[in-house]
């Protein structure tokens, strides 16, 4: 069969497992509303000039998007302070992720990154016939950088940083990023992984951003998914030197994101209130939540994200199962959960189902 012939290190993919899907849980317990916070998206959705220049694109859907999404990287340089020509945008960050070891990994080439982190890394790793060199977390679920440069052979191609990190949602400062930059062969590309960076509370003190025309081999990953509300419309970004924008567009697909995600993307990313407002929800949902699962006597990491990641002390799948009858969907991760940040009522929601589970 043709099927026997796919390239071998397909076999190695570990298949991506979605969020439950609503409808089919609603139908399957009879419950009429559900909570998902199991996937970090936005529950307060979509940036409102985001939805406007969405609605705007209806009637031009039948003309090709711009393949280089001038306006839209025009946009974001500006936001940011680079130029256009250090910017690639592409079907959420994971098109980025994708697109870099596609063209850098070859066969028993190393990526270098810590775990748990997000999944991808591995997958993209290995689909391209490289070797995934997975350090453990450092003390206090965070990132090992002193792990990851000890690992470094002279096989390696590219490093990654999860920053702040999905699942634990912990947070290096640019300090220690600069100080593992510094450390790093030239010829090895660093990806610093940002998708969440827009929850960070003292950003400043952790953006990679503020080492981009110091670092020759560094790329800085982010996407329009998680503060702008914009994750079904799959588009992100990554920002870097020209020379390795330019060499990853060469080999860029050529439609690879849409008019309407574009347009919404371009507005949204000036929508500083809406902004704002997901912020202040997030920051007083997280310490809400923080101080409710510790007064039920589990374990929180610190985060610095729109989730939390959290040590039930026990399996955690008997958590989820007891949670999704009773229309809460979270993720579980061994003896650990990791919890979206929702709105008010959906935390307190929430923790009301797991306290009839006790």
């Amino acid at each position: 069969m043709i099927i026997e012939k796919t390239n071998s290190s397909y076999s190695k993919i570990r298949p991506y497992i979605p969020g439950a899907n609503i409808e089919e849980v609603q139908e399957e317990y009879g419950i009429e509303s559900l909570i998902k916070l199991a996937s970090n998206e936005n529950p307060l959705g979509v940036s409102p000039r985001g939805i406007e220049a969405l609605n705007s694109t209806a009637n031009g859907v039948n003309i090709y998007p711009d393949p280089s999404a001038i306006s839209l990287r025009k946009a974001i340089a500006r936001k940011l302070g680079t130029t256009m020509e250090q910017i690639i945008v592409s079907n959420g960050a994971s098109g980025v992720l994708r697109l870099v070891t596609e063209i850098l990994i070859e066969s028993r080439d190393e990526v270098v990154y810590s775990k748990p982190t997000f999944p991808a890394y591995y997958n993209n790793t290995v689909r391209n016939g490289g070797v995934p060199v997975e350090v453990p977390l450092a003390e206090g679920y965070r990132y090992n950088l002193q792990g990851m440069l000890d690992a470094i052979t002279d096989k390696t191609k590219l490093m990654i940083i999860c920053n702040p990190n999905n699942p634990t949602g912990t947070i290096l400062s640019y300090a220690e990023i600069e100080q593992f930059l510094d450390a790093v062969p030239r010829d090895i590309l660093v990806v610093v992984d940002e998708a969440y960076i827009e929850f960070v509370e003292n950003r400043d003190e952790a953006d990679a951003l503020q080492g981009l025309n110091k670092f020759a081999n560094l790329l800085i990953v982010r996407t329009f998914s998680k503060i702008y509300g914009l994750a079904g419309l799959r588009i992100g970004y990554g920002i870097a030197s020209k020379e390795i924008i330019d060499t990853l567009y060469k080999a860029h697909q050529t439609f690879v994101t849409s008019s309407p995600a574009l347009a919404a993307a371009e507005a949204a990313i000036d929508d500083d209130e809406f902004l704002e407002t997901v912020k202040r929800n997030n920051q007083i949902g997280k310490e809400y939540l923080f101080q409710a699962f510790t007064e039920m006597g589990f374990d929180v990491v610190e985060s610095e994200a729109n989730f939390l990641f959290v040590d039930m002390k026990i399996e955690a799948i008997e958590a989820y199962k007891g949670l999704l009858k009773k229309g809460c969907i979270i993720r579980p991760m061994g003896k650990f959960v990791r919890v979206t940040i929702g709105t008010e009522a959906e935390n307190k929601a929430l923790i009301a189902a797991l306290k009839e589970l006790k």
